[in-house]
């Protein structure tokens, strides 16, 4: 260091760090250990506006691709910064009824697999199994001392648009004709937003007595990216929570692929 002056090296490091770069890599590199396809920075189509916007990180896995109706099971991933103002998710015991095939973003092929598929005790009971269902959902969110600008609900938005936007584009895949049987590829998509930062989820007791928890991971039952759209669930993390999460993740990403085969 010269003349009190920070090596040009120290003054990148910092912004970097500060623009969220670094987190963006953490999330990546956690699912590339459970062997996910990871991408960085995909565009995908607003499915409103028409506008290309971008995702932080994509997170795939597809199934044997021989078979009738290939599945690739997609996780869209929006990452923000949080370190000035926790996030807080609102949590009532008012709870809506959640059967899986109906609060994912799935081609209707692969969804009307599932509805099936819930009609026998031992799917429903692998269901009920999976750790990342097992947990009551909220119903809103929001970052706590702030007005105005709402990151939580822009961040949630965009991960559930790309998450919308991966289903519609395989579902629109055009295979040559001249292929004598052609496969239908079909796709589940799950939003989800890692932030780095604290996360809270506020409860509200019979005497409307509110009470904030801090939590590492949280989920939110999204009605849907606009009227006409189906209602999803979108996960929030915080990092520390990233290497558990991703186990749940990579459970629940086996657990439909395997609804395929079946």
């Amino acid at each position: 260091m010269k003349n009190g002056k920070k090596p040009l090296p120290d003054k990148l490091k910092e912004w970097l760090n500060s623009q969220g770069y670094p987190l963006e890599m953490a999330v990546a590199s956690e699912f590339q250990k459970s062997d996910f396809i990871v991408s960085l920075s995909d565009f995908y189509k607003d499915p409103e506006t028409g506008t290309s916007r971008e995702i932080d990180v994509t997170a795939l896995k597809w199934s044997a691709t021989d078979i009738k109706t290939p599945l690739q099971v997609c996780w869209r991933i929006e990452c923000k910064l949080a370190h000035k103002h926790p996030w807080v998710v609102f949590v009532s015991s008012a709870q809506p009824e959640l059967p899986l095939p109906l609060v994912i973003f799935a081609s209707p092929v692969y969804r009307s697999k599932l509805v099936e598929a819930m009609k026998k005790e031992d799917f429903q009971e692998r269901l009920r199994n999976l750790k990342l269902f097992r947990r009551y959902v909220g119903y809103g969110i929001t970052e706590a001392f702030t007005t105005g600008q709402d990151v939580p609900y822009k961040a949630i938005m965009s991960a559930a648009k790309a998450s919308l936007d991966r289903v519609t584009g395989i579902d629109n895949i055009e295979l040559e004709p001249r292929l004598p049987e052609k496969p239908k590829y079909v796709c589940v998509s799950f939003p989800i937003v890692v932030i780095e930062g604290q996360l809270f989820e506020c409860f509200s007791d019979e005497n409307g007595i509110l009470s904030p928890i801090e939590v590492q991971s949280s989920v939110l039952f999204w009605k849907g990216t606009s009227p006409g759209n189906s209602s999803t669930l979108v996960y929030v993390v915080t990092k520390d929570e990233l290497p558990e999460f991703v186990e749940k993740v990579n459970e629940t990403t086996d657990f439909l692929i395997d609804a395929v085969k079946s």
